[in-house]
C-alpha cells in the first residue's frame, strides 16, 4: 500500500469516515503510515523508536472483531513522546543511558489505548524535557516541517512533526514551560496544554514534578477538544490529578458567545526584531474582536516575573532531582547545554526555595485579579522564530527567547491553548496563544476553534476546517448572581465565585423591606430523606408552623419538620406570594417539571433529566456552595426572608443527592432566636456557569434590577 491510498488527512472524523466507507482498514492504515514514517524519520529525526510491524501487532490484533461504534478512537494513529511510558519500549528521555523499559504504560497511554488508538512509536524531544526548540538530542535535532532551516520547536518536537509530517492523526507532548505550544505555533497545529492534574502524569518522566502536563498535538481545536474529553480523569497513580469539573467537560465546548480577552500592554510585548509580529498579532486581535470579544489591556509584567522563575528560582533544582545523579556520576552522557541549564541546581538552598514560594504565591495573587473580568489572555506563541544557526550560537538565550510568553503558565496554574494564526511571509506558521483560568479548557479550545475557523489556514492535507461550526453556545457562558454575607468581594466564600470566573459588576443595598436575620448557633438534626434532598427538622412552632402548614412545605405528621414542597397548590401560591421565578426548568416523562426546595423560596431544582447537575450552583443571597461542599462556618448564620416573615438559614444548606439529584434544605427557626438586619450589603457578580443556575429575583425594584 503506497500514500496514494492513504487519505488526504489523518483528522479523527476523517479517519473514523474512511473505517466506516471500507475504503481502508485499521491494518491498513498502520501498516503504511508506518512506511511512511521510516521514509521520513532519517531527514527529520522524528521518532526515537518506530514501532515495528512485529510490534504493532497486538494493538492491530485488539482492534479485529471490535465494533467502530463501540471504540471513539478505534484505529486511530497516534504518537507518544518519550518520556512518557509504552509498555515492552524503552524511555528514554532522548538520554540513552538514562533508558528504562516499562513494565507498564503511562495512565494517559492506556487510555487511548483502550479507547482504540494505535501508538506509531516513541518521538523524539529535547533531552529531558529541557528545551523549547527540538535541537538537544543525542538522536539528532528535529527540523521544522515547513522550512528546513528553521527548528521544531520543544521539547515535545519529534510529537509535533508526527502530526505535521502526516504519520499519526495526534500525538502525546508534555509542557512545563512551553513544551507543547512552541512546536504548535511552529508547525501550524493546535497545542493544548490542558491546566495541571486534568490529565494523569503518572508514567511520565517528570522535569518538574510540580509543574508537569502532558500536551496535546492535533490539526484543530475540535479535535483537542474531543481529546480531552476521553483522557481528563481522577488517576489514582497520579497525586497531582485533578477532577475534571462538570462545567469544563467536552459538552461545555461549542460556540462562544460575547467575550473579554485580556492584551498585553505594548511596553510588555517583545518581538526580539521579528518585523511582521506587531502586524500579525494585531491581526490576530481584530479576529478575536470580530468574533464578539472585546479586547481589555493588561498588565503582563507580573506573568513575566512569574516566569523567570522557572529556570533562574528553585524549580531548576527540581528538575534536577531527575537527571542530577546522573550527571554527578557520569556527566558525559547528558549533553553540554543541559549541564548548563541544571548544573545551578546544587547550589539552590531551602531558605532560596521558600522565598520564590511566597515570590510566586504573590504574583499569582496579582496575576489572578488581573484576570478578573476576562475570559482569557492573547500572546503571541512565540515572539520570533530563529533559525537553527541562531540556537547553534546562542543555545540559552535564543532558547529562553522562545519561552517568554510561555514559561509563567504551569506556574500560575493556568490553562493555555495555541493555536494558528497566520504564514509569514517565508512560509512560516506563525500563531497565538489563549490562555486563562485553571478549569476552562474547553472555553478557551471553543474561542481557538472559532478564531481557526475565521483564518482559515490550511491544515495538514492542504485544505481549510471542513467540519460544521458548533451550533450549540459553550455552555460556560454569563450569568448574574446576586450575593450577599460571606460571598461578598473579599469575605472568605468569595472565592467560591472566583473559581468560576465570576466579576463583580455592582455593589449596592438591599431595599429597605426586606430582610437578613443573624441567628445564634443551635444544632440540627436531619428528619427525613426526601426525593428531592434531606429534610432538616429546626425550631417550627405558631403561626409560622400553620402557614408552612398550608403551604406544603411542613408534614403534618412531624410539625417541626421541613420538606420538598409536596403540595402543588401550596408550591403555586408559594411562587405567586413570594414572586419566585427560576432562569431555568425543565422535566421528562414521569417527573415533575420542577420542585420547590423547603426553605428556599429562591431556588428549584431542575428535574431535565432526573438530574441538577454536579456543577449546579443553587444561588441564594448568602449561599453559592459547589455540590457536597459543607460551607465554612460563621460567627453567626445569615437567615434571609422575604415576603412575611418566611425564613430559612441560608448558611446551614446541606446539599444531598438522590439519582444524582443534588439539592438544598433550610432550617426554619423561631422568632426568638433571631436578630433581623433591615438593609445589607449586595454585590452582583457576571460569571461562567454550565447546567442549572438558579438566580433570585423579588417584587423589590433593586433586587430585580441586579437579579433579572
Amino acid at each position: 500500500m503506497n500514500d496514494t491510498t492513504l487519505p488526504n488527512n489523518l483528522r479523527l472524523d476523517t479517519v473514523r469516515a474512511a473505517y466506516q466507507a471500507g475504503h481502508l482498514s485499521p491494518r491498513q492504515l498502520i501498516l503504511a503510515l508506518r512506511e511512511k514514517a521510516a521514509a521520513l524519520n532519517p531527514g527529520y529525526h522524528l521518532f526515537i523508536h518506530l514501532l515495528s510491524a512485529a510490534e504493532l501487532e497486538p494493538y492491530l490484533i485488539a482492534l479485529e472483531g471490535r465494533e467502530l461504534k463501540d471504540l471513539p478512537l478505534y484505529g486511530v494513529p497516534f504518537a507518544i513522546k518519550d518520556n512518557i511510558d509504552l509498555a515492552g519500549i524503552p524511555t528514554t528521555a532522548a538520554c540513552p543511558d538514562y533508558a528504562y523499559m516499562p513494565e507498564r504504560s503511562a495512565t494517559v497511554v492506556e487510555q487511548l489505548i483502550a479507547l482504540g488508538a494505535v501508538p506509531m512509536g516513541k518521538t523524539n524531544l529535547d533531552q529531558f524535557a529541557t528545551g523549547l526548540n527540538g535541537s538537544r538530542s543525542p538522536y539528532g535535532a528535529c527540523p521544522n516541517s515547513v522550512l528546513a532551516d528553521y527548528p521544531s520547536g520543544g521539547s515535545s518536537s519529534g510529537s509535533s512533526l508526527a502530526v505535521a509530517l502526516g504519520v499519526s492523526s495526534f500525538s502525546l507532548g508534555t509542557d512545563t514551560a512551553g513544551s507543547g505550544r512552541v512546536p504548535a505555533a511552529l508547525n501550524n497545529l493546535v497545542g493544548m496544554k490542558a491546566s495541571k492534574g486534568l490529565i494523569s502524569t503518572a508514567g511520565v518522566v517528570p522535569a518538574c514534578r510540580t509543574q508537569d502536563c502532558v500536551s496535546t498535538f492535533t490539526a484543530t481545536a475540535r479535535e483537542a477538544s474531543q481529546l480531552l474529553g476521553l483522557i481528563a480523569r481522577v488517576d489514582p497513580r497520579d497525586e497531582y490529578s485533578r477532577r475534571n469539573p462538570q462545567w469544563n467537560d467536552a459538552s461545555a465546548f461549542g460556540a462562544p458567545r460575547p467575550f473579554r480577552f485580556g492584551v498585553p500592554r505594548a511596553e510588555d510585548l517583545e518581538f526580539f526584531g521579528c518585523a511582521q509580529g506587531p502586524s500579525l498579532f494585531g491581526d490576530a486581535i481584530d479576529r478575536l474582536t470580530a468574533l464578539g470579544g472585546e479586547a481589555v489591556s493588561v498588565d503582563l509584567s507580573p506573568f513575566l516575573e512569574a516566569a523567570q522563575l522557572l529556570y533562574e528560582g528553585p524549580w531548576v533544582a527540581e528538575r534536577y532531582s531527575v537527571a542530577g545523579q546522573l550527571m554527578e556520576d557520569n556527566p558525559d552522557v547528558v549533553l553540554p547545554v543541559i549541564r548548563a541549564v541544571l548544573g545551578k541546581a546544587p547550589s539552590v538552598s531551602g531558605v532560596d526555595t521558600f522565598r520564590a514560594q511566597y515570590r510566586l504565591q504573590a504574583l499569582k495573587v496579582i496575576c489572578d485579579r488581573a484576570l478578573e473580568g476576562l475570559d482569557c489572555v492573547v500572546t503571541p506563541s512565540i515572539g520570533r522564530p530563529v533559525t537553527s544557526a541562531e540556537l547553534t550560537a546562542e543555545p540559552v538565550l535564543r532558547n529562553s527567547e522562545l519561552g517568554y510568553y510561555t514559561n509563567f503558565v504551569n506556574l500560575l496554574d493556568y490553562a493555555a491553548i495555541a493555536v494558528p494564526g497566520a504564514f509569514m511571509d517565508n512560509g512560516l506558521p506563525w500563531g497565538v496563544t489563549l490562555f486563562g483560568r485553571a478549569l476552562t479548557d474547553q472555553y478557551l479550545l471553543s474561542l481557538a476553534d472559532a478564531f481557526q475557523r475565521q483564518t482559515a489556514l490550511p491544515l495538514i492535507g492542504g485544505d481549510s476546517p471542513s467540519l460544521p461550526a458548533p451550533t450549540t453556545a459553550a455552555r460556560n457562558d454569563l450569568a448574574r448572581l446576586v450575593v450577599c454575607g460571606a460571598h461578598l468581594d473579599g469575605l472568605a466564600l468569595n472565592g467560591q465565585l472566583k473559581q468560576r470566573g465570576g466579576r463583580l459588576l455592582e455593589a449596592t443595598q438591599s431595599s429597605a423591606d426586606y430582610r437578613l436575620y443573624a441567628l445564634g448557633r443551635w444544632p440540627a438534626v436531619q428528619a427525613r430523606y426526601g426525593a428531592c434532598g434531606q429534610g432538616w427538622r429546626g425550631n417550627c412552632r405558631g403561626n409560622l408552623g400553620a402557614a408552612k402548614r398550608r403551604a406544603g412545605l411542613v408534614s403534618d405528621r412531624h410539625p417541626g419538620t421541613t420538606r420538598a414542597g409536596q403540595s402543588a397548590a401550596g408550591r403555586r401560591a408559594l411562587g405567586d406570594r413570594f414572586h419566585l421565578r427560576s432562569l431555568r426548568s425543565g422535566g421528562r416523562a414521569g417527573h415533575q417539571s420542577s420542585r420547590w426546595l423547603a426553605g428556599t423560596p429562591a431556588t428549584k431544582v431542575n428535574r431535565q433529566g432526573g438530574m441538577l447537575g454536579r456543577a449546579a450552583l443553587c444561588a441564594i443571597p448568602g449561599v453559592i456552595h459547589k455540590p457536597c461542599e459543607t460551607p465554612s462556618p460563621l460567627p453567626q448564620d445569615p437567615v434571609d426572608t422575604c415576603g412575611a416573615g418566611r425564613r430559612f438559614a441560608c448558611s446551614r444548606m446541606r446539599y444531598a443527592r438522590h439519582r444524582k439529584c443534588i439539592g438544598c434544605t433550610g432550617l426554619f427557626v423561631s422568632n426568638a432566636d433571631r436578630r433581623a438586619i433591615h438593609s445589607y450589603d449586595l454585590h452582583t457578580y457576571a460569571l461562567r456557569h454550565s447546567g442549572p443556575l438558579f438566580i433570585l429575583t423579588a417584587r423589590h425594584e433593586s433586587l430585580l434590577e441586579s437579579a433579572s
